[in-house]
């Protein structure tokens, strides 16, 4: 059975299986697994015996292996196995064999389990493995045979030597791998505290010498990179796995000074735990950075984005509007923008920022002009200098000295022609010149710099001290144009600010577009009270018996104005004040209103009982004195 049927990254073990099917086939599993109250089914990866359990279930179930793991033996964490292997095939890929040659492989510390040797048979490849440990020895041997893959695959035992005496006695091989112990036996400060990270998602197994050895993961790949720099022509590709990303750059380097012609490295990263593996070899041409793409495991950074609004102040809703404006308020913050791909429907620029100038921009703004007003204060209390004085007298000598200082930017050497040339300096730098006394520093032996200040000041002068400046964020603007919306979108590109620096300009953006956006209210309306003429809720009923209603859908039906954001929040206000004043207290118009109406009720009543209808009618034209005591 092939084994890249199974192994490939994106159909196995890709996320953990479903317990739910697998203890119907498999009821080993079961004494494992709890219910939680919402049904969901989990499995105990902190119990070491599960752990053995379900390695043991897998391999039946995807790779038709019957093995058996001793309790307390180090269990193989099958998605960093497998990623391991598929790696090595992308090498044995890059060794260019011919298809009827077998590929043999030697698996360096195979352990109980055999797990690379029982995996890469299933490959097709033949595969040696050594071990030290006798319990692990006779495991691994009972595994290889109740399998049926004696022919396959060979379990020898190991001596001193990691890689010599297996290489010697195995003969030659096309490939090494191993899984070495990654931790460190001999810390240098045993009572010192372990680094603050979070407990790992299963438990630990494995004996002691099977997870760490005096020096750790880098003693152990250091002493099998010296052996294999005497066995070039048994092995043609040495590669390991290794624990800890902080060993991938040394061990590389110390394969190079061993004499190797190339090293490579990849990432392992299926499953919960992350890996590496490094490889390298002695012989020429083989070109295993072409051939071997590193795999690595990489978060795509999306992009930060915000619509813009479309009623905009000012701004007509279109890319080429709205890009010059963000544009605008970029360079207003001191970023460097330059202009990428542009079209009428899709905008790019990229954007270098130095420093972090948007964040509290009130407030630098707020000291800012506090700094100018005291400068200014400050200077205005000055008396003016003689000098001043005595050009204001003279105006023919302030032009010839404005004359001598528009020079003075490109050179403050003596012209020969002039005669007074040894006494002054055209120079404007308020400096003494040679002929009137100046230090040796600025006469024939000083550097140009010193005779040139006026130049060196213009011109700005670098020097190799400086260190390079670096941004500290650079990013990529997309103004795009996507359905009836323009959206703006901000890409990470590197800089220490990071996304939070990113997150900060883009709000800097949103607060922009806040400020011109426009807010549309109504006017016109005849009638009204007190608050206005008849606009939303702001002025009274504009005719007798006129509802609330009434009244918006006359001012729905006027025309409409455009008008800011602090302006339309104001005129909001008002009339909701209004509204609640009449809410609570009778207008004018209302009362007027009432008393007409009692007057009324009252005239019918005179009529009724004989009064004059001249009187009726002057309670009616007069209804507010006639309806005072009822009112």
């Amino acid at each position: 059975m092939a084994l890249n049927q199974f192994m490939h990254p994106r159909n196995i073990y890709r996320t953990p299986p479903d317990f739910k099917e697998l203890v119907n086939d498999y009821p080993e599993v079961r004494p494992f697994m709890t219910t939680d109250i919402a049904g969901k089914t989990k499995y105990d990866f902190q119990n070491p015996d599960a752990l053995r359990v379900l390695t043991e279930t897998l391999l039946k179930k995807d790779f038709q292996l019957d093995v058996q793991i001793p309790p307390g033996k180090l269990v193989p964490t099958l998605p960093n196995r497998l990623n391991y292997l598929l790696w090595l095939e992308d090498v044995v890929g890059a060794l260019q064999l011919p298809d009827d040659q077998t590929v043999t492989g030697l698996d360096v510390g195979t352990g109980a389990c055999a797990v690379y040797a029982l995996l890469g048979s299933r490959r097709g490849w033949h595969m040696i493995g050594t071990e030290r440990d006798p319990d692990s020895l006779e495991a691994a041997r009972r595994n290889v045979q109740k399998n049926g893959l004696d022919n396959q695959v060979k379990v020898l035992e190991a001596d001193d030597t990691l890689l010599t005496g297996p290489l010697r006695a195995a003969g030659p091989v096309h490939f090494t791998l191993c899984n070495p112990p990654f931790f460190d036996s001999d810390p240098a400060d045993p009572e010192a505290p372990a680094p603050r990270r979070p407990p790992p998602p299963a438990a630990s197994t494995g004996v002691l010498h099977e997870v760490s050895c005096p020096g750790g993961e880098r003693a152990f790949v250091t002493q099998m990179i010296k052996e294999s720099a005497a066995l070039a022509d048994r092995c043609r590709v040495f590669t390991t796995m290794l624990g800890h990303k902080s060993s991938v750059r040394p061990m590389k380097k110390a394969a190079y000074e061993a004499g190797a012609k190339e090293a490579i490295a990849t990432e392992l990263c299926q499953g919960w735990t992350k890996r590496w593996a490094i490889g390298w070899t002695f012989e020429e041409g083989l070109n295993l950075r072409e051939n071997v793409k590193p795999t690595k495991q990489t978060k795509k950074r999306s992009p930060v984005q915000c619509v813009v609004p479309r009623d905009l102040d000012g701004i007509q809703y279109n890319v080429t509007e709205v890009k010059q404006h963000v544009v605008d308020w970029l360079q207003e913050l001191k970023l460097e923008v330059e202009a990428g791909n542009c079209n009428k429907y899709y905008a790019s620029y990229k954007v270098t920022a130095w420093e972090d100038t948007w964040t509290h921009r009130r407030r630098r703004l707020r000291e800012e002009r506090r700094a100018a007003a005291a400068a200014a204060g400050s200077t205005s209390d000055l008396a003016p200098s003689p000098a001043s004085a005595d050009l204001a007298l003279s105006p023919q000598r302030a032009a010839d000295t404005s004359a001598a200082s528009d020079t003075s930017d490109l050179s403050c050497r003596t012209d020969d022609t002039d005669p007074a040339a040894g006494k002054r300096s055209r120079c404007d730098s308020g400096e003494p010149s040679a002929g009137a006394g100046a230090p040796p520093s600025a006469g024939a032996g000083a550097p140009p710099s010193a005779k040139r200040p006026c130049l060196e000041s213009a011109l700005g002068a670098v020097t190799l001290n400086e260190r390079r400046r670096v941004p500290a964020l650079v990013f990529t603007l997309f103004v795009q144009k996507r359905g009836p919306d323009i959206l703006l979108m901000l890409q990470l590109f590197k800089g220490e600010l990071g996304s939070e620096g990113v997150n900060g300009v883009l709000l800097f953006l949103k607060r922009k577009l806040e400020s011109r956006l426009a807010v549309h209210t109504t006017t016109g309306g005849s009638g009204g009270g007190e608050g206005g003429a008849g606009t939303g809720l702001g002025g009274g009923e504009s005719s007798e018996g006129q509802t609330v209603q009434d009244a918006a859908a006359q001012a729905a039906a006027a025309p409409v104005k455009t008008v800011s954001v602090s302006e339309g929040v104001s005129r909001a206000f008002n009339r909701l004040r209004t509204h609640m004043k009449q809410r609570l207290n009778l207008s004018p118009a209302d009362s007027a209103g009432k008393t007409q109406q009692s007057a009324s009720g009252r005239s019918e009543s005179h009529v009724a009982s004989g009064q004059p209808e001249s009187e009726v009618g002057a309670s009616k034209q007069d209804p507010a004195a006639a309806g005072e005591g009822s009112t």
